[in-house]
């Protein structure tokens, strides 16, 4: 699930998968390198939200 958001620093919108995101992998600014990751305490929250939505997802499609 491709996404994007801001960078914190500069503002020039950063790329990322969401999926990626939760096994741990940090996305990288192309204009200033600053890097973006998920903390471990937001893992379980960001898992649970998906979760829904991909229940949501299911539920349209019937």
């Amino acid at each position: 699930m491709e996404q994007q958001m801001p960078c914190p620093v500069c503002r020039t919108p950063i790329f990322f998968n969401v999926y990626h995101l939760l096994q741990g992998e940090r996305f990288v600014c192309p204009n200033c390198q600053a890097a973006i990751t998920l903390s471990p305490e937001s893992h379980e929250p960001v898992q649970n939200a998906l979760d829904k939505l991909d229940k949501l997802k299911q539920l349209q499609q019937k």
